[in-house]
């Protein structure tokens, strides 16, 4: 399968998640299912995939494949733990306290646990301006770390907002060590826990993600319990729409169904998460089974 389509990518990927159980091969993943690649339209190029560094729709898109965030909004609007399994709000509104889920690891084979909770949440204070959530975070009084899995988040005063920022891409986090290796320059070096592990970078022409194979963590409302069905995601960027009609031949029914969505959506807002989360993670979003 090698498709090039501008429709939201959660409407596609929940459409591959409905299939029925083969033998799970590496990270329960039923291995005869996986395979092949979808290519989506980009109209323009991502700056960065420094999730602390942009606004920019099109790069939160793709890093949302990459990094996940500790909750994710469900169909439902309600709030559901994703690498955390649970919190609790003090009584004064001021700290949450996250318990984290255990056994997740980052694609560079580093474990999530609460420190790097801590880092990636102490770095988006610090250098992330340019992010849609800065001006929640700035209310962050302290980060801690208690322990490998409890978390806590205290404010300066309480915040409405909180929750919703943090189950946005721009929320996802990140590994200290990849963060370290790259001296801070993750803009063309992302690495999460998520579903997609950053491939290939060529600016102004196409990013490249491939399945993260030790994925196995999804929600567990998603029946793929394991990693995404899909080998490859692929963001051509194309500007122009006759380019993009050209692209795809003669065959015009995705181009024709497009949506502004297909160019702003990202697989961390409530219903591209949840469908994305079937397609390895989907229900058939996010949070996705290719």
């Amino acid at each position: 399968m090698n498709r090039i389509v501008r429709l939201a990518p959660a409407l596609l990927l929940a459409a591959a998640a409905c299939a029925a159980p083969a033998p799970t091969g590496q990270g329960g993943t039923p291995a005869s299912k996986v395979g092949g690649s979808v290519t989506f339209v980009a109209t323009t190029d991502p700056d960065t995939l420094d999730l602390h560094q942009t606004s920019n729709p099109v790069s939160s898109t793709i890093f949302g494949w990459i990094y996940e965030p500790l909750i994710y909004q469900d169909l439902d609007n309600t709030y559901k733990g994703l690498l955390a399994e649970s919190w609790a709000v003090s009584s004064d509104n001021r700290a949450i306290t996250f318990k984290l889920r255990k056994g997740v690891t980052f694609t560079d084979g580093s474990p999530f646990n609460a420190e790097a909770v801590k880092f990636t949440f102490e770095r988006l204070v610090r250098v992330g301006a340019k992010s849609p959530i800065f001006e929640t975070f700035k209310n962050i009084a302290s980060a801690e770390a208690k322990d490998e899995t409890t978390f806590v988040l205290n404010m300066k005063e309480p915040s409405a907002p909180i929750f919703h920022d943090l189950q946005t891409a721009y929320a996802g986090i990140l590994s200290p060590s990849a963060v370290k290796a790259a001296n801070d320059n993750i803009g063309r070096a992302a690495v999460g826990t998520g579903p997609y592990k950053l491939k290939e970078f060529q600016t102004g022409q196409q990013i490249t993600l491939e399945r993260n194979a030790d994925y196995k963590w999804p929600p567990a409302l998603f029946a793929n319990r394991g990693a995404p069905y899909i080998q490859e995601l692929r963001y051509r960027v194309i500007p122009e729409p006759a380019t993009q009609l050209a692209a795809r031949g003669t065959r015009r029914t995705a181009a024709s169904r497009s949506t502004t969505a297909s160019r702003t959506a990202s697989p961390t807002s409530a219903s591209t998460r949840s469908a994305r989360r079937s397609t390895t993670r989907s229900s058939a979003r996010r949070s996705r089974a290719p």
